[in-house]
């Protein structure tokens, strides 16, 4: 079970729907993960005398796709809701912002599905074997369309945004990712 993907090298603060794509990239490749897990954990065997116990792959897959959604995901929403949409909002146009709205939505229905994935996630890293919650393929398949959607429907209109709107945007969402002491150049990409 491969849990590494390149990352593009072309994202960058300084054209922020490169990061915003590139996140979404990273959705897609991490919900993928979660659905194999849940087939890789189906297929493992019955430990004699015990319960099975969850491979170091299984283990090491769980944990990663646990902390993106639970740390670079958020992230990416907060940077949608606080500086995306309301840019594209203000251009005032009536069927960008109706999408707009129930992408945010949407991103509240996520929030309401995580918290048993998270907690299966959890006891899968430590080694247990179990089903996934019922939740899970509603939130792996969802998230991933989803971000189809933004891709299509919203982020085209981020062309209609002046030059220091998206640099004020990119700002943000750098600074969104910097830590206290940190300093990343506007030019740095995503650890997302």
């Amino acid at each position: 079970m491969s849990t590494r993907f390149p990352s593009p090298a072309d994202a960058t603060f300084d054209r922020p729907v490169s990061i915003l794509l590139s996140c979404h990239d990273k959705v897609r490749h991490f919900a993928g993960l979660m659905l194999k897990l849940e087939a890789h954990l189906a297929g493992q065997p019955q430990q004699p005398g015990g319960p099975a116990t969850a491979s170091p792959d299984a283990r090491h897959a769980a944990g990663l796709v646990r902390r993106y959604f639970e740390v670079a995901a958020p992230l990416h929403h907060q940077d949608e809701e606080d500086d995306v949409f309301p840019a594209l909002l203000a251009l005032e146009d009536a069927a960008l912002s109706a999408r707009i709205h129930a992408l945010t939505a949407a991103h509240r229905e996520f929030e309401r599905l995580w918290p048993p994935i998270s907690a299966w996630l959890g006891r899968v890293a430590q080694g247990s074997v179990e089903a996934a919650p019922a939740e899970m393929p509603v939130y792996a398949q969802a998230h991933p369309a989803h971000a189809d959607q933004e891709d299509a429907e919203v982020y085209p209109a981020m062309d209609r945004l002046d030059a220091a709107t998206l640099t004020r945007i990119g700002e943000c969402m750098r600074r969104r990712r910097q830590g206290p002491g940190d300093t990343l150049p506007a030019s740095s990409t995503a650890q997302e």
